[in-house]
């Protein structure tokens, strides 16, 4: 008896045969049109093209849908591949092949990938065996495991030759540690250097490396998304959406603009502004949060979108977590320092008064990753009661209000735990006011930070760089979706 596995095989088979089938006919058919010189026998053909069009339309849909396990196995092939998970990518072409044993491809990918993994495995055994020696290699030892784990992940034979040759002479006894790094350095500049073949690759690695291990804080801005050209709408167009159907038809203003004029309105206050607001927000996730809900570590992160798929994410990966959100006060005598946390385990959110209590609590040493929110909360989900609509920063006088009263709106133990570590910002291109506002407070708010602030941008314009340089935040060329690609693969 044939297993499952085979008929869906010999389904897909019989299918490719109809399907080739009626192309041969199709074209016949044509092609008779083509010299057939009778008007009854043209229109008869016709009406044969025509039904034969259909049937193919039919049968290419079948093929399709009975090949898209195959192609979804291939494209996961290729991702892995890409990121360098090379036994994760072989076990996606073994299931290439288990579904269709007689794709043209599967047999030379899957010879490829093996002999990939086994160089990758004489790669590992050679930095171990450089390990051993690390007291006489000291100088060199960083750059030898890097341009070394690089070719493990990488197809680049060629490249790799003259590298792995010096490492075995040096092993085997014919080099010594100095000639050895002599050597080394003059391979890499003398060709692209194989572990920074863009200009800051290491730096990608060597950055991923201290957020997987807890010594960097995030701060992730309003134009994460399109920097990562992840579909969803700009900040720009949804203030433009929130604007129609108002008096303010033709907006060409911020989001903090519109927002002032809902809260003002008594047609629509704030309550109305968050409904709407609610619907135009990102629909799916990015490849960032991904990526960091695979990490081990507790993270703290600074968050300035309003959707609510960082949460999604950990909660997909079991991940624990608490959002934070700070309560503005609705008159200038309310009281200021009071907290929402809504953490991922507890069925109830609770608000705390005072600071302390929060650092009482310490979130991050009870394994808590935390999100601080620092423009509260939109979803439809969340207890949209009083305390949630007052915790979220949409109108120009809220950002003004959050300005004036910083130290009373972050909490202590963010900004002690910010003040820790090293921060990187992500997604941010100084091009709204608000933005800028939100990253000046949170870069005071950690006063005298022992380590540094950074950021990506591959191309940033001559403000970006001057305001980067006025906050001493240390910009790097680098793309935000290769420090992803790096996250992924030190994940795996």
């Amino acid at each position: 008896m044939a297993t499952d596995n085979e008929y869906r095989q010999q389904q897909l088979k019989d299918a490719r045969a109809h399907r080739d089938l009626l192309r041969e006919r199709l074209e016949k058919l044509r092609k008779a049109r083509a010299v057939e010189t009778d008007e009854a026998r043209k229109f008869q053909l016709d009406k044969q093209i025509e039904e034969n069009e259909a049937d193919l339309r039919n049968a290419e849909a079948e093929v399709h849908q009975l090949e898209a396990p195959i192609n979804e196995a291939i494209a996961r092939a290729h991702a892995r591949e890409a990121k360098g998970s090379l036994e994760k990518a072989l076990a996606a072409w073994e299931e290439v092949r288990q579904l269709d044993p007689g794709h043209p491809d599967v047999d030379s990918k899957i010879r490829i990938l093996q002999e990939r993994i086994a160089v990758a495995a004489e790669i590992e055994g050679l930095i171990q065996r450089l390990a051993i020696q690390v007291g006489d290699l000291k100088e060199v030892f960083g750059d030898l495991v890097n341009d070394l784990k690089y070719f493990a992940r990488h197809d680049d034979e060629k490249k790799a030759g003259p590298y792995l040759a010096l490492v075995k002479a040096y092993l085997a006894g014919d080099l010594t540690a100095t000639d050895l790094a002599k050597n080394w350095h003059v391979l890499r500049a003398s060709k692209e250097t194989p572990a920074e073949q863009s200009p800051s690759t290491t730096s990608v690695a060597a950055i991923a490396g201290r957020l997987q291990r807890g010594e960097l804080a995030l701060f992730l801005g309003a134009d994460l998304y399109q920097i990562l050209q992840v579909d969803a709408p700009d900040i720009d167009d949804v203030a433009k959406d929130l604007a129609r159907g108002t008096p303010l038809e033709d907006f060409n203003g911020s989001l903090s603009v519109v927002s002032e004029y809902y809260e003002m309105s008594h047609e629509y206050g704030k309550e109305a502004l968050v409904q709407r607001l609610n619907g135009l927000l990102p629909e799916t996730t990015n490849p960032l949060y991904a990526a960091l809900a695979q990490l081990k570590t507790s993270l703290i992160i600074v968050s300035t979108s309003y959707e609510k798929w960082l949460e999604e994410e950990f909660r997909k990966a079991n991940k624990k977590f608490a959002v934070v959100s700070a309560i503005l006060p609705r008159t200038p005598e309310a009281a200021k320092g009071r907290y929402i946390v809504k953490y991922s385990d507890r069925a109830k959110s609770r608000i705390i008064s005072l600071g302390e209590e929060l650092s009482e609590e310490d979130l991050l040493k009870q394994g808590y990753s935390i999100i601080y929110k620092v423009r509260g909360i939109v979803d439809e989900r969340a207890e949209q009661s009083s305390k949630w609509l007052d915790a979220v920063l949409l109108s120009e006088d809220s950002h003004f209000d959050f300005a004036a009263t910083t130290n009373q709106l972050i909490p202590d133990y963010i900004g002690q735990v910010l003040s820790e570590r090293g921060l990187l910002l992500l997604g941010c291109t100084a091009r709204h006011w608000e933005e800028r506002l939100l990253v000046r407070a949170i870069l005071e708010k950690r006063g005298q930070a022992r380590q540094q602030a950074l950021t990506f941008r591959e191309n940033p314009g001559q403000f970006e760089n001057v305001f980067w340089s006025n906050k001493k935040v240390t910009c790097y060329p680098i793309s935000v979706h290769d420090f992803v690609t790096s996250l992924e693969v030190q994940s795996d």
